[in-house]
C-alpha cells in the first residue's frame, strides 16, 4: 500500500512493474483504499492491469 502516487510509481520503477501488486487487508481498514486503487489507476495502462490483477494471476497461477 502506498500513500502517494509518488511512492507507487517509485515502487514500480525500483522493484518492476511485474513484481508489485494492489492488495489489502481486508476487512481491516489501513489506509485509503479507494486511493490506493486510484494511484494505481493512474498509472501507464500496461502498468495498471499488472498491478491490478495480471500480476497475482501470473505469480499464484490463478
Amino acid at each position: 500500500m502506498t500513500y502517494t502516487q509518488e511512492t507507487l510509481e517509485l515502487c514500480v520503477k525500483v522493484g518492476g512493474v511485474g513484481h508489485v501488486m494492489y492488495g489489502s487487508d481486508y476487512p481491516f481498514n489501513l489506509g485509503d483504499m479507494e486511493g490506493c486503487l486510484g494511484r494505481v489507476n493512474n498509472l501507464p495502462e500496461n502498468q495498471k492491469h499488472a498491478v491490478r490483477g495480471d500480476n497475482a494471476q501470473r505469480i499464484f497461477n490463478l
